[in-house]
Parts: structure tokens; sequence; C-alpha cells
């Protein structure tokens, strides 16, 4: 009986892969952004939005409300020694004092403008780490989507070819008992149901890697039979001009993180070398004291200005001033390596879009090839090494076809990773028919 073998409905969109439950794979994405990475990054970001508020604060200065309640052995002077009280001095053995003191720092030197310029720059970092941590969770839940599918449609070209060599198996089990044929072809048939078999096992051990990776991702229970590739199909997206529009990466999320960095680290060395310099600050202070039914008011105001002596800031200083170095070395470095990564991305889908075109057309040609050949097997006129060799050619092909969509898809959105794209952009990018 011929087997028919429905690989052309498997490939016959060009552009498609097969994908279970249309509508689920947007909200398993959207699921991806409660990982806890993510959310770990995202309290990052809002310690570096305080932070940045605080360095700000700083323009305001400091103050504090003291209050001090002291019991004495005997009667103490109270209150500030002064030309009056010195005429009529208080004593009191319970006394308290309380008060408020403000200090008010004048930049001078901008260490404060610079410290709020690195905290802003520790704040993009951040936010844009954040969002590197969260397309790369998606990346790794959509490749590993788009695996599944591979194996999916590995798995159900797998099961055409078991049935077929199954069916070899038993034809040349006949003949080798009538004396048709050797027993070494019964042999032959028999091990490559075996391989046949350990193929299966191999493809199950890969869907169970994935299946964990994708509860990983997503905090759900996903069952084995996830991915069905006749249920619905999703369209590689198109590589967008986008991607290519900042030749000398400047642009993309690894330089942007990059060149924040060496902001940050410019301004590090920046506040070392003007802590250096003298400071300037105006104070004011109020007291009030209180003691054996007596109580006396004081207040100050005074203008505070220091010159630390420090040697070992003079080395700091030039360590932050070889950190803000390597800082600025590092940003032209991943500019340069942002651009060779994107040429390759595009340069992985370019290659699996043309290989996804030759093998549907080598599919084709296979399945016919194996379609003839197992007739002629059949009546003599082809031995069972070249029947089996044929059919192991178009499992081979199919898999390559599974793989090069696969290929395809995971370029782009390794792509979507280094532009930074927005995370809802990528995850409603994927279109589902």
């Amino acid at each position: 009986m011929k087997i028919k073998l429905p690989y052309t409905l498997l490939f016959s969109s060009l552009f498609a892969i097969s994908i279970v439950h249309a509508e689920s794979l947007p909200d398993l994405l959207q699921s991806v952004l409660n990982h806890p990475s993510i959310q770990a990054r995202h309290a990052e970001s809002m310690a570096a939005e305080y932070q940045t508020q605080a360095e700000s604060d700083k323009y305001f200065g400091t103050g504090s409300l003291d209050a001090t309640a002291t019991h004495f052995g005997d009667d103490q002077f109270m209150g500030a020694f002064t030309p009056a009280s010195f005429r009529d001095p208080n004593f009191a053995q319970n006394q308290l004092q309380s008060g408020i003191n403000y200090s008010l720092p004048i930049d001078l030197t901008g260490i404060i403008s610079a410290n709020r310029i690195r905290a802003k720059s520790d704040l993009a970092i951040a936010q844009l780490l954040e969002r590197q941590e969260i397309l790369m969770k998606l990346h790794q839940t959509l490749t590993a989507w788009i695996r599944l599918q591979s194996i999916s449609e590995k798995e159900q070209a797998l099961k055409i070819e078991q049935k077929r060599v199954s069916a070899t198996v038993q034809r040349i089990t006949g003949e080798v008992q009538a004396g048709l044929l050797p027993i070494s072809d019964l042999a032959l048939a028999q091990s490559e149901e075996a391989r046949t078999q350990a193929d299966e096992v191999h493809l199950q051990g890969e869907r169970s890697q994935l299946i964990a990776l994708l509860q990983d991702m997503t905090g759900q229970s996903i069952q084995a039979s996830f991915v069905n590739p006749q249920d619905s199909a999703i369209q590689i997206p198109a590589w967008s001009t986008d991607n290519n529009n900042h030749k000398d990466g400047s642009d993309n999320l690894m330089s942007q993180i990059a060149v924040q960095k060496a902001i940050s680290a410019e301004q590090k060395a920046l506040v070392s070398s003007r802590s250096l310099l003298p400071s300037l600050s105006a104070n004011a202070g109020y007291t009030h004291y209180d003691g054996g039914g007596l109580g006396e008011n004081n207040w100050y105001v005074a203008a505070r200005i220091s010159l630390p002596i420090d040697p070992s800031l003079w080395h700091q200083r030039n360590a932050a001033n070889e950190l803000a170095t390597a800082a600025r070395e590092s940003a032209l470095a991943t500019k340069r390596e942002s651009t060779r990564n994107m040429t390759q991305l595009k340069a992985n889908y370019d290659s699996a879009i043309s290989e996804i075109n030759a093998l549907q057309q080598e599919v084709k040609y296979r399945e016919n090839i194996v379609s003839v050949q197992d007739e002629l097997a059949k009546v003599g006129n082809i031995t069972t090494e070249d029947a089996l060799r044929h059919e192991r050619d178009l499992l081979a092909t199919v898999s390559k076809l599974a793989d090069a969509k696969a290929n395809a898809i995971t370029a782009w959105s390794a792509a979507q990773i280094l532009n930074g794209e927005d995370p809802q952009v990528y995850i409603h990018a994927i279109h589902v028919e």
C-alpha cells in the first residue's frame, strides 16, 4: 500500500511557522513581564530614581531638630557662654535644650551638580538594563516557542518515516523468509527502525528542556503537548529598516548603556577632582535653654570654608580619571561591536530566508523521489540501502527547513534586543494567521 506524504501541507507557506493557539502567544509573552528577574531590575530602576531625587535635594542643604534633657548631680551652668551670661549666669540641676540647625552648601565647585548628572546617568543605565532584561526574557520565550514548533514539525515528519520504515521492515521480513532477499537487508532495515526510535527519544528530550524553559520564563505550568503544528501559523517578521539606520551603532541598546556608563564615570572623576578644592557653606542655628524656671535663647549665622588636606584624595582623583578613560574607550568598542553584531544578525536572517526558499523546493523534490523509490523497492529495482537513504535525506531536509524558519525568527528577535525595541512593540510584532 502506498503511503502518501503530507509534507507539502506542512510547508505550503514560504514564511510561515505553525504554533498552537495563536491568541495565547501574546498572552504568554505578556506573562514574562512578571518574571522575578525583571521585577528585580524594575526595583533597581526605582532605587536609581530615588537616588537621583536625593542628589537634587542636596541643593536645599541639610538641617536637624535637636532636643536634650539632662539631669546633673548639682546645679550646672545653663545656656551659651556670652558676655551677658557672665554678668547674670543661670544655674539649674535639670536642664532642657532644644533647637534647630541648618547648613546650606554653596556649590561653587559644582560637586552637587556633577553628582546629580551622575545620578541621572545611573538612572538611565538602570532603566536601559531593565528594558534589556525584559527583551532578553521575551527573546528566550519566543525562541523556545519557535524551537518547540521546529520539534513538532520534525516529530511529524519522523512519524511518517517511522511508518514507512516499519512497512519496509515487514515487507523485507516476508521476502527474507521467502528467500528473495538476504538477511543483511533485514538487519539494515531494523537498524534504521531503531535509529528513528532514537531520534524520537532525542526530540522528546529537547521538548522537555524547552518546556522547562518556558515554565521558568512564564511561571505557568505547560503541558508536553503544548505545540501542535497544524493549529495556526506565525509569520516570520520582516526585517525592519530601522535596524540599519544607525551604522555607527550609536543608537542601539548596548551602546546607550555604554555611553551612559562613560558619562557616569566622567562625573565621578569630576567630583573626585573638585573634592580637592575648598568648599563653602552657610550655616545657621537657634537654641532654647530651659531649666530652674528660667529660659534663654541663642542663635547664630556663619559662613564655613573648608580646604581638604588629604594626600589620598589625589590618588583617588587619578584612579577616577583612569576609570573614566576606560569607560569612554569601552563605549567606543561597544559601538563597533554592536555594528558588527547587527551586520551578522542581518546576514543570518537573510541566509535563513534564502535557505527556506531552497529547502522548500528540496522537500518537494525529495518527497517525489521517496515515493518513486518506495515503489521501485517493492519490485526489487532498487536496493534496500538506497531506499532507506532517500528516506533519511527527506527527513534531514525537513529538519533543516524547520531549523531555518526558527533561525530567521531568532535572528530577528536578537536584533530587537540589540536595538532596545519597546517590549510591547516586540510582543505585537508577532503576527499570527
